[in-house]
């Protein structure tokens, strides 16, 4: 299940909305991430992930990117690269086998966050999933990328 937030500023109005998590439809999600990766269009070094460890997963949650120099918003696959935890037995069949949230962080260790670049300026964006917008949110963390003034953040949506 997914949760849809609305970012607002009331000084200058900038409104963004994001969609964040994981619905129903992930399985295609995830196989066709898998595809799109293997085609190129993320960069060659997640492709070369996906060749070197046959027993990869990556992840697809929707997640929220936030500019760290000119604060911008944008939302979209988080992208992390992932290999087996050597406690766990391998289960992969193939690479289209499909790795939910909780399984990627008790089943799997971070191998390399994807690098995310700010459309606007070009700089690394910060990754937040569902739970530590959370967080950020009650902590009043997000400025306005056009005035820098705190944006207000209101949850919108839940969705499968």
């Amino acid at each position: 299940m997914g949760k849809g937030y609305l970012f607002h500023c009331d000084n200058c109005h900038y409104t963004f909305e994001a969609n964040l998590g994981i619905g129903f439809l992930f399985l295609a999600v995830y196989k066709n991430t898998i595809k799109e990766i293997q085609k190129g269009k993320y960069g060659i070094k997640i492709k070369d992930f996906l060749l070197d460890y046959k027993d990869a997963a990556i992840s697809c949650e929707q997640v929220l990117f936030q500019c760290e120099n000119c604060n911008s918003l944008d939302s979209g696959l988080d992208l992390s690269m992932y290999l087996p935890d050597l406690k766990y037995e391998k289960k992969l069949t193939n690479i289209y086998d499909y790795h939910l949230d909780f399984e990627l962080k008790s089943k799997y260790k971070l191998y390399s966050k994807y690098p995310h670049l700010c459309k606007k300026c070009g700089s690394t964006m910060t990754i937040y999933n569902e739970d530590e917008l959370e967080e950020l949110i009650s902590q009043n963390k997000f400025q306005c990328p056009v005035c820098n003034k705190e944006l207000e953040v209101s949850l919108s949506l839940m969705w499968d």
